[in-house]
């Protein structure tokens, strides 16, 4: 599926400390973001950002190497095929791979596969860390998909950075960036 392999693009990380937050709203769904960091709101496959697909990176202005941004892709979806077919949980994967090849990111370690029914649709999430290439520091992160089934739109979720110390730093970072993501 493209837009997993789309989600690499986005490889990135949420906020570092407990700063104010902003609110990213736009195509029918919000998302919370450090209040300091800057939005690029982009095409996915080629075609401008809308409600029914696109990508958005909001990074940190203050970091010359682009390690602390966040990143969301969305596609509207088949619902039925999601549900049904594992979509979500393999998304999870498909996002770690694209972050693999559009990062040249070698993780390292994968954390076990979580699934939350959260009410307004389900997401599936694993923490996991890795190196890049050309830096000695551990990235640490976490890649999730999250199916909405009022939109029918499938989310790839990707929040990593090197300047958190632990796997379970990097959850955090996820959980508030997204535990709020409206649909």
């Amino acid at each position: 599926m493209r837009l997993l392999a789309a989600a690499g693009v986005l490889f990135a990380a949420c906020a570092r400390g407990d700063g104010e937050l902003a609110t990213y709203s736009r195509h029918g769904f919000e998302v919370r973001y450090p209040s300091d960091h800057v939005v690029h709101e982009g095409p996915l496959e080629g075609a401008p950002a809308d409600a029914d697909h696109g990508q958005v990176t909001i990074s940190d202005p203050h970091d010359a190497e682009g390690a602390s941004v966040i990143g969301v892709a969305w596609r509207r979806v088949d619902g039925s095929k999601v549900e049904t077919d594992g979509a979500i949980e393999r998304g999870v994967d498909g996002a770690l791979a694209g972050a693999e090849r559009a990062d040249e990111l070698a993780i390292t370690r994968r954390g076990s596969l979580q699934v939350l029914d959260r009410g307004d649709g389900r997401l599936a999430y694993r923490s996991f860390s890795g190196r890049p290439p050309t830096d000695d520091d551990t990235v640490f992160g976490v890649a999730g998909t999250f199916y909405c089934p009022r939109s029918e739109r499938l989310f790839v979720l990707v929040a990593a950075g090197s300047h958190w110390r632990s796997e379970s730093s990097a959850l955090r970072a996820f959980q508030r960036c997204f535990a709020p993501l409206r649909c």
